[in-house]
């Protein structure tokens, strides 16, 4: 579980995002670093029950930096005010298919899928998709999956129209349009900082599974140059 330190540093970053203040409060950004890193790793145990590949998982990997990449961004804030934790499943140098945890004062959530994959890997999950719905929505259909996800797949971008190669009358359109795979489910920060999130996230990393194997799957097509 997390500790209560941890979002009240992350509450008061956000309230108070520039170096000088970073640095005066450095130590309490080292704690809750800590603290992070060792929820990491219960994480990374609940996934190795899943997965035989994630002894290959290094906590410190999965973390995220603090500092934000302002070059290119309207938002010149120099530090993220959430920490993260993201375990990839497939290595790629693009997006691919894992599991994530954000850590963010009232606004935590678990995740899982893929987010804005690279066109080559997005056309490799619908070809999946479209060949297998079936086993697709048996997935993301399941009371196991929807107890934690209730909203489903995130529709965030989605397609207006159907994109190259398949028609509207397709019956798996609705996911074909997708630019992104990804469900999502809140976290209160009561619930993160209980000890009943570490059982909790056991029983996120066994729902999460099924679809997470099924992505992976569609990527076996990839190009071996898109692997790292």
């Amino acid at each position: 579980m997390y500790k209560q330190d941890t979002l009240l540093f992350l509450k008061n970053l956000q309230e108070n995002n520039n170096k000088a203040w970073f640095d005066e409060h450095r130590k309490e950004y080292e704690t809750a670093k800590a603290d992070n890193l060792a929820n990491a790793d219960i994480m990374l145990k609940a996934i190795a029950n899943k997965y035989e590949a994630a002894a290959e998982f290094s906590p410190k990997k999965a973390i995220f930096r603090i500092n934000r990449d302002i070059r290119f961004s309207a938002n010149k804030d120099p530090y993220k005010n959430n920490m993260g934790v993201f375990y990839q499943t497939v290595q790629l140098k693009d997006s691919a298919p894992g599991f994530y945890l954000h850590i963010q004062n009232d606004a935590s959530f678990i995740a899982v899928g893929v987010y804005g994959p690279s066109a080559q890997h997005l056309k490799l999950i619908r070809q999946e998709i479209d060949y297998n719905l079936a086993d697709f929505k048996k997935i993301i259909e399941a009371k196991s999956f929807t107890n934690i996800f209730s909203s489903g797949l995130s529709t965030d971008g989605i397609l207006s129209r159907p994109p190259k190669g398949y028609e509207k009358d397709n019956p798996a359109l609705e996911y074909l349009k997708l630019k992104s795979f990804v469900a999502s489910h809140s976290i209160t920060n009561t619930e993160l900082c209980s000890p009943a999130i570490d059982e909790f996230l056991n029983k996120y990393v066994e729902v999460s599974t099924p679809l997470l194997q099924f992505l992976e799957s569609a990527y076996t097509n990839a190009d071996s140059s898109d692997f790292k």
